[in-house]
């Protein structure tokens, strides 16, 4: 059964994050705090039950964002995050294999693979200081 396979149900759980992360940007537009506090808490959740690394981490970003009450960040960043949840190309078994983000500090990963917490801001290499 398809719904069984763990890639499948991993991936079904990115598309409901994106679509939660799209809800709290609308509420973000709309001003309302209480409920753009309440989808990334269900973000959150969400990858926390399924032990969905990048949820869990996309999550923290938008807590963070979401803690500043800057409409337009918040927006900009939810939007452009359920967007590459929601188009995400879906890797080989090689980068499937691990929800572990070092995987997408390989240098080996191409970009359109890797899976980053918070868009528009570069990867670093594990040796990099800067």
């Amino acid at each position: 059964d398809l719904a069984d396979d763990p890639e499948v149900a991993q991936r079904l759980i990115e598309l409901k994050a994106s679509e939660l992360q799209s809800q709290a940007k609308d509420a973000a537009r709309r001003h309302d705090w209480d409920l753009v506090d309440a989808y990334v808490r269900q973000v959150d959740t969400l990858g926390r039950e399924f032990n969905n690394a990048w949820v869990m981490g996309v999550a923290g970003q938008l807590q963070e964002l979401a803690q500043r009450r800057n409409m337009r960040r918040f927006s900009k960043e939810a939007m452009y995050s359920s967007r590459r949840m929601q188009k995400r190309h879906v890797s080989s078994q090689r980068y499937e294999s691990s929800m572990d983000h070092s995987i997408a500090d390989d240098c080996d990963v191409p970009s359109f693979l890797s899976r980053k917490s918070r868009q528009g801001k570069a990867l670093r290499n594990k040796g990099d200081n800067s």
